[in-house]
């Protein structure tokens, strides 16, 4: 068998989908409704390791992020204000298999491993809600005043599972299934001013 080494072939499609919907009567605050989608699918080759053997594996791609916003534009007297909610979805599926029994050279001594199954699977979803607040005014003639606020809040949600199954050089049989689930939050506050 040949030593396959760190092999990482890429095959991916990225489509983009960017909509705006501005509705500004005469007189009244103006409201934009937007969308924002990104979406990365094709196929790619990877590699693991069983000992210190590397096989090659396929791995699918199928990432997709998902962006709506609302935005509110208007002035109050000398000063501009605009309001924007927004929320972005991830979501990221990943799968490493061997499609088929694959043999391997562990480098240096000669002799060969073989890895029978395996698969990874791996899902990824977060949400992720974003408030905007922004004003501006310029209450002189050389004095120009832009303060801003922002809040956003992450929500992640992240499952695994993982199967092999093979023998070593050393001819010891390996068989293994792990699987894990997490999730987390965080939230982030800014505040800017500038003159």
């Amino acid at each position: 068998p040949e030593f396959i080494g760190d092999p990482h072939i890429f095959n991916w499609n990225r489509d983009f989908a960017d909509v705006d919907l501005i509705i500004h009567p005469e007189d009244w605050p103006r409201l934009t409704f937007s969308y924002r989608r990104q979406e990365q699918i094709g196929d790619s080759l990877t590699t693991r390791r069983l000992s210190q053997t590397a096989f090659s594996l396929f791995e699918p791609m199928d990432k997709v992020t998902n962006e709506y916003r609302v935005a509110l534009y208007h002035r109050l007297g000398p000063v501009d204000v605009t309001l924007e909610q927004g929320v972005r979805l991830w979501n990221n599926d990943t799968t490493t298999l061997l499609v088929r029994p694959s043999p391997g050279m562990e480098l240096g001594s000669g002799a060969t491993s073989t890895l029978r199954q395996f698969r990874w699977h791996q899902s990824e979803t977060v949400t992720n809600p974003v408030t905007r607040v922004r004003l501006h005014a310029l209450p002189m003639s050389r004095l120009e005043v832009n303060t801003g606020y922002i809040y956003s809040r992450t929500r992640a949600d992240n499952s695994f599972v993982n199967f092999l199954g093979g023998t070593t050089s050393r001819q010891e049989r390996v068989n293994g299934e792990v699987s894990g689930s997490g999730d987390g939050d965080r939230n982030i506050h800014l505040f800017d001013l500038g003159y």
